[in-house]
């Protein structure tokens, strides 16, 4: 599945509404950030914010990031971490993916995130299909994306 993926990374096409926006159809995906990797370690948390300009629900199903063995959508709730198959977005709506809240779950990754680097990503949606968007890396103490428009 992953060469598919790679392949429709290089091929969808994207409008972007700013230099961290990308745009497919009625759904943007706003400032996409993930925190650098420390020491060893090979996971790390992925942060962003989702608009639906649509009038039909979006639901993000999936996540897929270059170099992840896999990516998982979770949200932390008085405290604690749950996992969760999907997550919806409101017709006219946003959902924030931040510390403390929303966010994704990502690793083992193959090499190292620093601060800086930038990894491609793909999301997907039902009923809009898929967006792909760069995910730029900050510190990995960060609490926002400081590439703000």
């Amino acid at each position: 599945m992953r060469p598919l993926i790679t392949l429709l990374l290089c091929l969808l096409p994207l409008s972007t509404a700013s230099a961290r926006d990308f745009t497919q159809g009625s759904l943007t995906v706003e400032q996409p950030w993930l925190r650098a990797t420390i020491g060893t370690l090979r996971n790390t948390a992925g942060y962003m914010t989702v608009v639906n300009g649509g009038d039909t629900p979006q639901r993000l199903t999936a996540v897929d990031i270059a170099g992840a063995e896999k990516v998982e959508l979770h949200e932390t709730r008085d405290g604690m971490m749950m996992m969760v198959e999907a997550v919806e977005i409101p017709p006219g709506g946003s959902l924030t993916f931040a510390p403390g809240g929303w966010h994704l779950m990502v690793g083992p990754l193959t090499d190292a995130l620093s601060e800086g680097d930038e990894v491609e990503g793909l999301l997907v949606f039902e009923p809009a299909g898929e967006v792909a968007v760069r995910f730029i890396v900050e510190a990995a103490n960060a609490t926002e994306s400081k590439d703000k428009d």
